[in-house]
């Protein structure tokens, strides 16, 4: 379902990647209706054909947001969607945590879904339940919009030629509104399903990663309908086959097949390209906020800023250099995740602050080289290359933490050790400008000279003019 969901932005030639956070808040809506017995009828086909429509239609009402901010103020919808991901699972979470949540572990699981809202089994024995029904209307109805109906034409047109759709009267904004529509429906209708066909309660805690596992379907597939789904049943197959491995040998872990599914999505995505992508300047200026609380504006709270800031405006960096050079790099995420846990390891191995800060340097300039090989050599699209990045630094790393600590977590065990922070002479003297100015980490300060002489480099050299 959420392969389709993508497939419909991909057709419509939007790069949205917010089927994640729909997925997350629309089995928030499911599990409202699936675990209420008011809304139940003791008909089985009925009570759980409730939670999927509220889903449904809750997924498709809240995918029209990032479509109109789209749409009206020229965003960028890239940003937006996955923007929308991080609010939409804050707000599913804290519904989870605060209203629906019963005791237990964690405190993080809902009461169990009513018998009768759960899908059907279709074959005794086995996980194929009812949904797999719904997943086939699904297909037909996609096939059937896509190169049966008017509006379908509309969508293969825009994706195509976005100039000739325009110019040949077709309605830009109502055909991408319903786009966002559809899309979001489908992505609703697929968290209900799979939570009323796979589990007993609302039980997730992160996001399940199966809307980006969506969108690589939908380029697997060639974004088409049927392509889609063999591509689903062969990640499917894999996944299946990995859980039984994982089950019979102790030291292959489930994670692995997340390495599987990238090299498998590098080599097919290197064939072809994403059409006509062009990468926007994301953000020129911030706005100042105006009117901050007088309480907030103290040298303690500046400092903190500062701080928190620091890793941020290295990612802002590297996004800006690549973009300068025509680059949506959207893998910084995977760099700084993989630089970050080498550097702790070769710092606590070293007993050296300084060697492990050299390690993570290192470490980013492999994944630079990496990213560079698949989009410059193989003519893969840096934006795939720059998803699989990401989900292979999350579950790779969860595998190197298990081999190295023990644990799936935390590397609280490894002995690594801190840079210094640094008091600068004089200016920590001086009232508050010093609680602001003074020390902090060394990376803080570092960070704030590249900035200058990134800025340099730019504008104020030959090098940065080309």
């Amino acid at each position: 379902m959420q392969a389709f969901a993508t497939l419909l932005y991909f057709r419509t030639n939007l790069f949205n990647l917010g089927t994640e956070g729909v997925f997350y808040i629309s089995g928030i809506v499911a599990t409202v209706f699936a675990i209420n017995p008011a809304f139940m009828t003791g008909n089985t086909v009925i009570d759980s054909m409730i939670p999927i429509l509220m889903a449904t239609l809750f997924g498709g009402i809240i995918s029209l947001i990032p479509g109109l901010i789209s749409i009206r103020y020229k965003a960028d919808e890239m940003v937006i969607s996955l923007m929308m991901n991080s609010i939409l699972f804050g707000i599913g979470y804290f519904i989870l945590k605060n209203f629906l949540a019963v005791g237990g572990v964690n405190g993080t699981a809902s009461p169990n879904f009513v018998k009768t809202a759960r899908l059907q089994n279709l074959i005794p024995k086995t996980q194929v339940h009812t949904g797999f029904i719904i997943m086939i209307i699904a297909v037909i109805f996609i096939y059937v919009l896509l190169y049966k109906t008017k509006l379908g034409y509309a969508i293969r047109m825009t994706g195509i030629n976005a100039n000739f759709a325009k110019y040949s009267g077709m309605g830009a904004f109502g055909m991408f509104m319903a786009v966002h529509f559809l899309a979001g429906a489908l992505g609703g209708m697929g968290s209900s399903v799979e939570l009323l066909g796979m589990y007993q309660a609302f039980t997730w805690t992160v996001l399940p990663g199966l809307g980006f596992t969506g969108a690589l379907m939908a380029m697997l597939g060639k974004n088409d309908p049927i392509g889609v789904l063999i591509a689903a049943f062969g990640i499917s197959y894999l996944r299946a086959s990995a859980q039984l491995l994982a089950n019979d040998l102790p030291y292959i872990d489930i994670k692995m097949i997340s390495i599987v599914e990238v090299i498998l999505t590098l080599l097919i995505s290197s064939q072809f390209f994403l059409r006509k992508w062009r990468s926007r300047q994301l953000l020129k200026e911030e706005r100042r906020m105006a009117n901050l609380f007088k309480d907030l504006l103290n040298a303690s709270f500046i400092f903190i800023v500062i701080r928190v800031a620091a890793p941020l405006v290295y990612a802002s960096l590297s996004s800006y250099v690549a973009s300068l050079a025509g680059i949506p790099n959207i893998a910084i995420e995977g760099v700084m995740n993989f630089a970050a846990l080498f550097g702790v390891y070769f710092s606590a191995v070293s007993g050296s602050a300084w060697i492990g800060l050299l390690g993570a340097i290192a470490v980013g300039i492999a994944c630079g080289l990496v990213l560079s090989f698949f989009t410059i050599k193989m003519k893969a699209s840096p934006i795939m290359v720059g998803i699989a990045l990401n989900l292979f630094s999350a579950d790779f790393a969860i595998y190197l933490l298990l081999l190295w600590t023990g644990s799936k977590g935390t590397t609280a065990s490894l002995p690594s050790k801190v840079l210094p922070t640094i008091d600068i002479p004089f200016i920590k003297d001086i009232p508050v400008l010093g609680e602001i100015l003074s020390g902090h980490y060394f990376l803080t300060y570092v960070c704030l000279l590249l900035t200058i002489l990134l800025f340099i480099l730019v504008y104020k050299t030959p090098f940065g003019y080309v």
